[in-house]
Order: C-alpha cells, then sequence, then structure tokens
C-alpha cells in the first residue's frame, strides 16, 4: 500500500505541475521587434527597436494567472521566457519626495522573474510599467538589456542590446561573488533555509533616495525614477533570493530639488 501511495503522490505533483505549465499565459510584448540602421545608435552594435504597445501593458494587468510565458526571437535568438511574479514590495510601501511626505505611488506596474528554457543557468527579470517596460536576460554570454529609449513620457519607442556589444568598456565590477561567507552568514541569522522559504520568511527592508540628479535625468518624473528603483531591486532581489536572501523595498524617496 505504501508505493502505491508514493505513486499516487508521485503523479498528483507532476499532474499539478504540468496544469500550471499548459495554464501559464502565453504572449509577445516585443511585437514588431527590427534591428536598427548601422548609424542609427552610435555606442552600440546590433540594436533591436520596438514599440511598447498600451495593449500589452492591459493584458498583462488582466491576467489572472501566477505565471507568464513570452516566446519571441530576440538578438537573433528563438527564446522561451518561463516567469514567476516577484513580489518584493513590502506592504506598507509608500513614496515620498522632499516636498512631500507622501506621493501616491505607481501602483499600475507588474514584475517578474524567471529563466529561459534550455538555459539551464540563465535569469531574466521583466517589469512592466504603464508606459515603459525594462529588465534583463542574462544567458551566459553578456546581458541583454531591454529600457526604454530616452526620457519623454510621450515616447513609447524601447531599445533591446547585448552589454557585450557596446563600444565602450563598462566600467562597473561586482563583487557579489567575493562574500558567500557573508551571505550564507546573513541566511542563517534572519532566515529560514531557502527550501523551506514560507511567506511568513522575514525579509530585509530597504530605503532608497533618488538625488536631484537623477531626478533631472529622468525627465524630472517622480513616476520615473520610482520605475528605475523598483525595476534595479527587481534584478537585485531576484540575485539576492538565489543565494537565500529575501529582501524588499518599503520606501523610495526622490529629491526634486538640489539635495
Amino acid at each position: 500500500l505504501r508505493p502505491m501511495r508514493k505513486t499516487f503522490t508521485f503523479l498528483l505533483l507532476n499532474f499539478i505541475l504540468f496544469f500550471n505549465y499548459l495554464n501559464a499565459q502565453s504572449f509577445n510584448p516585443f511585437q514588431g521587434l527590427k534591428p536598427a540602421s548601422d548609424n542609427e545608435i552610435e555606442y552600440c552594435e546590433q540594436v533591436e527597436f520596438f514599440e511598447y504597445s498600451p495593449k500589452v501593458f492591459q493584458e498583462i494587468m488582466e491576467m489572472p494567472t501566477q505565471s507568464l510565458q513570452i516566446s519571441a526571437v530576440i538578438q537573433g535568438l528563438k527564446l522561451k521566457l518561463i516567469l514567476k511574479p516577484n513580489n518584493f514590495i513590502n506592504p506598507a510601501y509608500f513614496l515620498s519626495t522632499d516636498k512631500q511626505a507622501l506621493v501616491l505611488s505607481n501602483t499600475k506596474s507588474r514584475f517578474f522573474t524567471g529563466t529561459a528554457e534550455n538555459y539551464p543557468n540563465s535569469m531574466v527579470v521583466l517589469n512592466f510599467f504603464e508606459d515603459e517596460l525594462s529588465g534583463i536576460i542574462s544567458l551566459g554570454n553578456g546581458n541583454i538589456v531591454i529600457g526604454k529609449l530616452g526620457n519623454d513620457p510621450t515616447s513609447r519607442k524601447h531599445v533591446i542590446y547585448n552589454d557585450i556589444n557596446l563600444k565602450a568598456n563598462n566600467p562597473f565590477e561586482c563583487h557579489l561573488e567575493e562574500l558567500p561567507q557573508n551571505l550564507e552568514k546573513m541566511a542563517q541569522d534572519i532566515l529560514v533555509e531557502p527550501a523551506q522559504k514560507t511567506d511568513h520568511c522575514k525579509k530585509i527592508a530597504h530605503y532608497f533616495e533618488c538625488d536631484y540628479h537623477m531626478y533631472q535625468t529622468r525627465g524630472s518624473s517622480v513616476s520615473s525614477c520610482e520605475n528605475f528603483v523598483l525595476g534595479m531591486f527587481n534584478v537585485i532581489s531576484t540575485l539576492l533570493e538565489r543565494e537565500g536572501v529575501y529582501t524588499e523595498v518599503s520606501q523610495i524617496k526622490v529629491w526634486t530639488s538640489q539635495d
């Protein structure tokens, strides 16, 4: 009787996984993707453009499913992205400025994280906002970067490129891998083990400030600064979660005057 029970449990789990796979919503937000002309973008090669349609955002907001599949040809690669929501915003999260203690936050957003099918060590992060789509697709050979071109709030033109094709060297160096002992200790001190994670796990809350320079470069838009920070944090939280460290955003403050 016991072997039959184990077999039944195994079949039931596989059925649930298969059912979830079939019910994952599938669509392509990169419709109309086209390559840039030779002289259109000077700082990078093999750049692609697309228009972020309002219909795409509407579909994302109306999707009831907890999983998402995106099939598209990006940078010459036929990709299938398997994504799940990333809920890293504290329930008491709020947005403020140097002039207002509480600003109406951009609640119309969806954050996803996951992998690319057939790329076992891949990482995919996508951020859907009302007028902007951003993210990173890391497949092991550079990072495919997705973002809005320029800071014109009325423009929906977006760009996709691989950062290995940038004509200038990226000066950023990530030393996260040099801190495995610290990350392990943090996980042991304030978290349960990743395999035992539940919705009640403790999370490290983060507070961010956007300086006046960022405010200016983001089109003097508070919501644009908020989008940038939340989109960036989706990447950070995804990386840290893979190390067993769980994080969330509790507040963002934007300086709209010289700080």
